[in-house]
């Protein structure tokens, strides 16, 4: 615009000179009329030159020599001639953190931070952000410190990112969860509070944090282990106990079984022996030598599966 301004400028002295008569050598020479709308092309040049139009959802920022003097929202906008706005997205930017980072939606791999038992996992976190537009002064600072809208997201926002999330992870231990409630269940929503309320307090006013997803928590092998181990172990302590269950209630059906007539039918003796058989090679139990249900028949057994 400082170019159209000074252009402007000598369009309009040009048309103000044609406006005066001029004598040379005794002779006068009248004034040009062409000189008026010129003048008037000119002046209307350098009111245009002064406006600046700032775009839907963006923010301007105002520079004047070099230095940053204004912060301006969305509309039309006058300004010295020489000075320049450069403009900012006001709109929703989304920060991805998560696996390796090499996804065409990733803006980095996830983010390693160290639990309360000494061991490491990696979490996927994803942020949304926007420039706080209703701070003018926060704004202005932003791009004091950062010029460049496309140094915001790798420069600011990606590392203040990986430092909020160390805090909340520094004290919980999945193990104790894991024993303490019988299944792993990370309190992910207060994590996030806490992880935004400290990424907001790191950013400044210039941007608003506006959400915060722990999306997944991946363990380090060591603690992967000992978690599928404590799985498996709680896994085994239910099948024994209802192993247990099972059997105390075939023993008191044997019992009244046996205080009966029936206990003595073939029939039912018969059953008995087939349901036991089936339990045990179900388990993979091998059965005795000469096992039978048929007395001492040569009838062989026939493992139900």
């Amino acid at each position: 615009m400082l170019f159209l301004f000074i252009f402007a400028l000598v369009v309009t002295i040009t048309g103000v000179a044609l406006l005066r008569s001029v004598r040379i050598e005794g002779t006068t020479y009248q004034a040009w009329k062409g000189g008026i709308p010129l003048a008037i092309v000119g002046v209307l040049l350098m009111g245009v030159s002064t406006v600046r139009v700032v775009p839907p959802r963006s923010v301007g920022i105002e520079i004047t020599l070099g230095k940053v003097t204004d912060a301006y929202n969305s509309g039309l906008h006058v300004t010295l001639p020489w000075a320049k706005v450069e403009n900012y997205p006001a709109t929703i930017q989304t920060t991805k953190l998560q696996g390796q980072g090499t996804a065409r939606d990733e803006d980095g791999p996830c983010v390693t931070v160290r639990l309360g038992n000494q061991t490491t996992a990696c979490v996927n976190v994803t942020a949304q952000w926007v420039v706080n537009t209703q701070d003018t002064e926060a704004v202005k600072k932003l791009y004091t410190q950062w010029r460049s809208f496309d140094n915001i997201e790798p420069k600011l926002i990606r590392p203040r990112l990986e430092h909020a999330l160390l805090a909340p992870f520094q004290t919980y231990d999945p193990l104790e969860v894991l024993k303490a409630n019988g299944q792993l269940t990370a309190p992910t929503t207060q994590f996030e509070k806490v992880a935004r309320d400290t990424l907001s307090a790191e950013v400044g006013n210039g941007i608003t944090i506006s959400a915060l997803t722990i999306n997944l928590i991946g363990y380090d092998s060591t603690t992967q282990d000992k978690i599928n181990a404590y799985s498996q172990a709680v896994a085994d302590t239910r099948i024994a106990e209802q192993r247990k269950l099972t059997a105390d209630a075939q023993r008191q059906a044997n019992e009244a079984l046996a205080g009966s007539a029936a206990s003595r039918d073939s029939g039912v003796l018969l059953q008995n022996c087939l349901d036991t058989t089936e339990r045990l090679t179900k388990e993979g139990k091998a059965l005795p030598a000469g096992w039978t249900c048929f007395g001492n028949a040569a009838s062989p057994v026939v493992s139900v599966r």
